[in-house]
């Protein structure tokens, strides 16, 4: 029940940070269809539930060392990812790759700590 609960809060999340993502940073497009804006999201969930911690583990000597900074490029590549796999999400440039990173993880971070609360 709790692996199912932690999954719709970062799904909810993710479409969250999407679509403020999509309304604050020019270079970054999602689907207006319904479906294709929530495969995203669902993609965007499960690659960062699967593969961030994986990578976090490899990565960690060089999260240490950057005092946890590296925890944005890991997040960016996993954007990265799935904006190459999926058409339905295009970010143009480095620039709205890396604050589109920063929206999404904040409001993954916002969307744990009132987990905790609640």
């Amino acid at each position: 029940m709790k692996l199912l609960a932690k999954l719709i809060l970062a799904f909810g999340a993710n479409i969250l940070a999407l679509l403020a993502a999509v309304y604050f940073i020019d270079g970054v497009t999602v689907s207006r269809d319904p479906k294709g804006f929530l495969t995203v999201a669902l993609l965007l969930t499960l690659v960062n539930l699967v593969i961030r911690p994986i990578a976090k583990m490899i990565f960690s000597p060089l999260i240490l060392i950057t005092l946890g900074l590296f925890t944005i490029v890991i997040n960016a590549g996993i954007l990265y990812i799935v904006d190459i796999y999926l058409p339905e999400i295009a970010i143009i440039g480095l620039i709205p790759l890396i604050l589109t990173t920063l929206i999404i993880s904040a409001v993954n971070v916002l969307a744990k700590l009132i987990a905790k609360i609640i």
